[in-house]
């Protein structure tokens, strides 16, 4: 998973390879941005179009039963209602969340990590 690509189309997104993977799903952004690419040797995955709610991107796919969602959200932005898209379990959320929350280390909590704490909780997932 990747984040802030900075890639602004899909002509520039071609110039990008990584030898041994393929790109299974990107949201291009001039400043922002995400891609996930997956080991060319997987083939049981689907590919779901990315998501955005103003400055927060998401992409989900699903790779044999996990579903991986890849998320961005710009500096200082408002987390959306209901902070992100839920999906079926088993699924991992990985990504850039640009919030401070005791939970990680810092040493106050924004709203925006109380917000998405209580989306955490109320989905019943584990921050690992």
């Amino acid at each position: 998973m990747l984040q802030e690509t900075h890639i602004g189309n899909d002509q520039q997104a071609r110039c990008y390879r990584i030898y041994g993977y393929n790109l299974m799903t990107s949201h291009h952004h001039p400043k922002y941005g995400l891609a996930i690419y997956i080991k060319d040797t997987i083939t049981d995955f689907n590919v779901t179009p990315p998501t955005e709610e103003e400055t927060t991107f998401t992409t989900t796919n699903k790779i044999g039963e996990l579903h991986i969602t890849n998320v961005y959200t710009a500096p200082s932005t408002r987390w959306p209602k209901p902070a992100l898209p839920s999906t079926t379990i088993p699924c991992i959320y990985a990504g850039d969340f640009n919030c401070h929350h005791t939970m990680w280390g810092y040493k106050t909590n924004e709203t925006d990590s109380e917000d998405l704490m209580d989306w955490i909780s109320a989905q019943d997932l584990q921050l690992i």
